[in-house]
Order: structure tokens, then sequence, then C-alpha cells
């Protein structure tokens, strides 16, 4: 599945919970908002499970952390983004309807584009962690400014310097770790 694709899953997976509180303010005000709504929150949801379900068809192998940083504190300033549903009211023209369109496109661009790929919102409600980790394959290679960081995702609150894991790797810079459990 190509990086792109999986990224734009995932832009869209990040907003889920927008496209929810969009639905429920455009109800009874715009017809099309709504609908649109509706339709990004399932391709939303439909981007999760399609994520997790390419992280599972990946062969797993171990790594043992050598240098780790948390990442989930990016989330919050992701956040600001969703006052967007709260700012001003839903207006039925078709220029509201558009502008709310092009924000997202816009945010969609950077967000693909960008390391915040994998900030993720919806992840954090499924109990999934972010973490920068700089993880060796083999014991000989443990000094860190030789290991290229990678993003982890895990369900795993802490992580030290030293534990062996066993990920996937998701795409280029992104490793997940799956417990046998969520693998099958």
């Amino acid at each position: 599945m190509p990086n792109r694709f999986l990224r734009t899953l995932l832009f869209l997976s990040s907003y889920s919970p927008v496209f929810l509180i969009l639905a429920l303010r455009s109800y009874d005000v715009s017809c099309a908002v709504f609908r649109l709504s509706l339709v990004l929150l399932a391709l939303a949801l439909l981007g999760t499970l399609l994520f997790l379900a390419v992280a599972r068809r990946h062969t797993p192998y171990e790594v043992t952390v050598v240098n780790i940083e948390v990442r989930d504190a990016d989330l919050s300033g992701y956040l600001v983004a969703y006052l967007l549903p709260f700012v001003g009211a839903i207006a039925p023209t078709w220029r509201d309807v558009v502008a709310l369109a092009l924000f997202f496109i816009f945010v969609g661009i950077v967000y693909v584009n960008s390391r915040m790929i994998y900030v993720n919102p919806l992840l954090s409600i499924f109990g999934y962690h972010l973490y920068t980790v700089r993880a060796a394959t083999d014991q000989t290679q443990q000094d860190p400014s030789c290991i290229t960081p990678q993003f982890l995702v895990t369900k795993r609150g802490w992580i030290r310097h030293g534990d062996r894991l066993r990920v996937r790797r998701v795409m280029a810079d992104a490793l997940i770790e799956l417990t046998e459990k969520q693998s099958q």
C-alpha cells in the first residue's frame, strides 16, 4: 500500500472526532455539511481499521530501544484545529461548505506531507501512545547517533532504554507494536 494513501487515511482518522462534532452541529442547519461529515467520519473509521490491518500484515521483528522520547504531548498542539467546529455558526450556504472543505484539504496536505501524521487523537482514544525511538536490531548497534529515529505507536505507557520490543514497520519512518491479541 503506498505511503501517501496510508498517510491520507491516518489524516482522516485523526479528524474523526471533528467530523462527528460537525455532523452533530450541522444536523438541522446544513444538509450538505451533515452528509459530508458523516461520509468523512465513516472513511476515517475505516481508515483506522485499514491502518491496523496493514500493520498486522507486516512481519514482526525484535528491536532494542537505544534512545526514546515521549511524543504524546504533541497531541495538545494538534487539538487547536479541533476548535473549528465550535467557532461560529454553521451556515447552509455553498460558500461555507466550500470554505470548510478547503480548510480540511489544506490541513490535510500539511498533515500528509509532514511528520504530524502519527499524532492521532483516535489512536490515543484506543489507548496508543506515540514515541520517537532509536532502536537497534542487533546488540552491537548501540550508538544512538548512528541509528535513524523512527516513530513508534504502542499501547505501552512506559518504555525505557534497553527494552526489547516486537514491532512491525508500517511506513519507512514508523513502527507499531501490536500485542499477540491485536495481531490476530
